[in-house]
This record gives C-alpha cells, structure tokens and sequence, in this order.
C-alpha cells in the first residue's frame, strides 16, 4: 500500500514593497511550495492587492514550472498608484496543474544549409493522429536548417479541451535540451518557434498537464510600504 501524500503548503517570505515620490509601487515576494515530492506542476499564479478591504490592483497572471528540487516562486508587481492608496494586504491565486500523458517522437531534420522538413503525424489503423494522448495532439513541427549552424523550428498543437490542458514541449539533441514555455490551452491551437544547435539526430517528448482547481490564499499578516526618495 504506497504512503499516503501530504497536503501541499505554502509560505510567503521576504515580502518587501516601496514606493517612490511619483507614487510608483513595488511590491516583491517569495512563494515556497512544500510537499510537491517527485511530481512536476505547472503553476498558474497572480496577486491582488487591498488596502483594508478595497481592491487596488491585480498583478500579470504568469505562469511556471515548480518542483520539489525547484518549488520557490518569485512574485512581483509594479503599481503606478495615488499614495492615498497604498495597498497593506494581498492574495495569492494559483492553479497547479499536473502530468497526466506524454507524446514522444524522433523527428526527420534537413541535412543540408538553407532547407526545411515539415514533419506530420502518422496516421493510425483508424487514421487517427499517432502524435497524440490525453486530448492533445501535435499537429506539425517545420524544421529548418539554417546558414548560421542553428536548427530554427516551429510547432503547432491542438486539444479538444480548451482551458482543460497544458504542456511543455521539449526539443532534445545530443548535446541541448530546449523547453517551451509552459503552456496552458485557451483555445484549440497553439504555435511557437524556437532554435536549437543543429544535431545529426533529435528528440521531442511534450508532457501533457490537466489544470485542477484555482486555489485563493490570504496573507495573514498586513505589510507595510517603506518610502524610497531615490537619494
């Protein structure tokens, strides 16, 4: 019978906010997950800010990758506000979401300087996408070989669950490994590009993610706002 998991814990630290004569804020704060263990998550993140119990601001939602290795999280915010209303209170939102499926494959490159390959997915017994788990599909990865010794690349995935799915996909040659951003699907496509050293032989393997629930966190304690005067 495997062990039982500890609920996952969250500290905020070194929480530190200025603001300057032209009422420009900053606002920095360190995030530490515990209990993550050996699993890998997405994290959706975004802080609101109050003063007392009136909204002043929302930070950028962002988003990451946290682990048990890597599980602190640096969150930041940058207010132009009246100094009358200067937020003492904020909270946290976030969203993990975790690993449910992976899509491996070895990828044909272009030998030659200055050409390109589109790799499609094959087609299986039932002509469905082989490029695919859990709702995501791969769609096509363009390779091109560039004049400067770079393999310059594109992808485009789809899923059938918007807002349902994520993934990071990864492009490996014998010597680099090139992440994508994390990526959360808000609609049914998504195109990125990216570069890699140019290799004899390459790898791709795309994690699958399904988001969980949004989580709200309130900072027990009220902080305060140093002034800065830039002297």
């Amino acid at each position: 019978m495997s062990e039982k998991k500890e609920e996952i814990l969250i500290k905020f630290e070194n929480i530190t906010s200025e603001i300057d004569e032209d009422s420009y804020l900053s606002f920095n704060c360190e995030v530490a997950f515990e209990n993550l263990y050996d699993d890998e998550f997405i994290c959706e993140y975004q802080l609101s800010f109050y003063n007392k119990s009136d909204h002043i601001h929302f930070s950028n939602h962002e988003k990451c990758v946290i682990n048990s290795s890597e599980n602190n999280i640096y969150c930041g915010a940058s207010i132009n506000i009246d100094g009358a209303y200067i937020p003492n209170e904020f909270k946290f939102f976030y969203r993990l979401s975790k690993e449910i499926g992976e899509i491996s494959f070895s990828p044909k490159l272009p030998q030659k300087k200055n050409t390109a390959v589109i790799n499609s997915p094959p087609k299986g017994l039932l002509g469905g996408n082989k490029w695919g788990s859990k709702s995501v599909e791969i769609n096509s990865l363009v390779i091109k070989n560039d004049t400067d010794g770079f393999f310059n690349y594109k992808f485009t995935a789809s899923t059938s669950r918007p807002d349902e799915r994520g993934m990071i996909f990864k492009f490996s040659t014998a010597d680099n490994d090139v992440m994508s951003d994390p990526i959360i699907f808000n609609n049914t496509f998504v195109t990125q590009t990216a570069n890699v050293e140019a290799s004899e032989k390459a790898d791709v393997s795309c994690k699958i993610f399904q988001p969980l629930k949004w989580v709200e966190l309130i900072n027990k304690d009220s902080f305060t706002t140093e002034k800065n005067n830039n002297e």
